[in-house]
């Protein structure tokens, strides 16, 4: 097995979509949810996040609260 190989079976092709937390359907929570499904470990805060979904923190906090049940802080 050459070293390739085995590198290339440590790398995901997508992020590994766990059912344990709900995820919103629509914009601009669901674009939020997207990036830190992707990066767990975004360290950006809400208000930075926004700007993903072209909108206010207040109205992602809002949207993602209704949507999923839960807050992003």
């Amino acid at each position: 097995m050459s070293t390739y190989s085995i590198c290339e079976s440590f790398v995901e092709d997508q992020p590994t979509l766990t059912a344990a937390l709900p995820m919103p359907s629509n914009d601009p929570a669901a674009v939020i949810a997207v990036a830190l499904r992707f990066n767990p470990g975004d360290s950006r805060s809400v208000a930075e996040l926004a700007t993903l979904g072209h909108c206010s923190a207040r109205t992602v906090e809002r949207d993602f609260r209704a949507q999923t049940g839960i807050t992003l802080r």
